[in-house]
């Protein structure tokens, strides 16, 4: 059920040799606003006219957009928001099909209450895990990622990838392709980085997502680190011995975004954890980290 990566992987050592000269980048972005209008930003226009233009390949573009298209559309209704289309020349538009927080949380939920209880039938138990739609919305991811380390590896294109506001479906994607992309991100050292940066500095909501304070918006909550780890190792598995880093490090990184251990993790922003003076009251989850790596 869950699509194989290693068309990228067992290419990486092959496209790396080849032209070399060519770099494609990987952006990321809230969605546009042009509403039911379709009002147009100059400003935006040239800002992506200036990505695609970074990359010598005539290869378009290409806006990765998470979302499946129909949300996308009522985005330009009911948030006067919306998509890419029409004035952005020598783009090509790509909807993943990525569902909401909001379905995704009511998969785990369905999910962690079948796992919690006995099961008396594999059989039965298999077609009950599949009922809760958490492989469904894992492949979506795990393709997502895939179809980005293609496009960047194998076309030598640029890509632009956003959801809505960019940071729950956004992060987990471009990470899961980075990690496909550049065996540096699978080190301990290297995955580090890629947290801090694709999670921490560009915004994802800790506080909300994982209800940290006794926060009481339950329809905020969702489990997007543990779908994106999930997704990482289901790349394991197929893997093994790609990844300096075990499944260990995962429940880990996990269960501190729960229970605020570390300052890393807290707060929505980087914004906010400079204002609370995070950096000089707390301790770092990659300090505990890297200090045991190097015992």
């Amino acid at each position: 059920m869950l699509p194989r990566v290693s068309r990228v992987l067992s290419n990486l050592a092959d496209v790396t040799r080849r032209d070399a000269t060519v770099f494609s980048v990987i952006c990321r972005s809230a969605q546009p606003l042009p509403g039911l209008f379709r009002m147009r930003n100059k400003e935006d226009e040239r800002l992506v006219t200036l990505i695609r233009a970074a990359n010598p390949s005539p290869a378009p573009l290409y806006i990765i957009d998470a979302r499946p298209h129909t949300n996308a559309q009522a985005n330009t209704v009911f948030r006067a928001a919306g998509y890419e289309r029409g004035s952005y020349e020598n783009c090509e538009i790509i909807f993943l099909g990525m569902e909401n927080i909001h379905n995704v949380r009511k998969s785990y939920v369905r999910l962690r209450e079948l796992c919690s209880a006995p099961a008396d039938d594999d059989e039965r138990w298999l077609h009950n895990i599949s009922e809760t739609y958490w492989l469904q919305h894992l492949s979506k991811l795990l393709q997502g990622g895939r179809r980005i380390a293609e496009l960047v590896m194998l076309e030598r294109a640029s890509v632009l990838i956003h959801c809505s506001d960019g940071w729950d479906r956004t992060p987990q994607i471009s990470a899961l392709a980075q990690l496909m992309v550049d065996p540096y991100y699978r080190t301990i050292r290297g995955f580090a980085v890629l947290v801090e940066k694709e999670w921490c500095s560009m915004g994802h909501k800790f506080s909300l997502r994982y209800a940290h304070g006794g926060s009481s918006d339950k329809q905020e909550a969702a489990p997007v680190l543990a779908q994106w780890a999930d997704g990482i190792w289901q790349m394991m598995r197929q893997f093994p011995t790609a990844f300096e880093f075990s499944e260990a490090l995962l429940l880990e990184l996990i269960d501190m975004a729960y229970v605020c251990k570390f300052g890393s993790f807290l707060f929505n922003s980087e914004s906010e954890r400079r204002r609370a003076g995070v950096h000089k009251r707390t301790v770092s989850f990659w300090s505990h980290v890297l200090t045991n790596l190097d015992k």
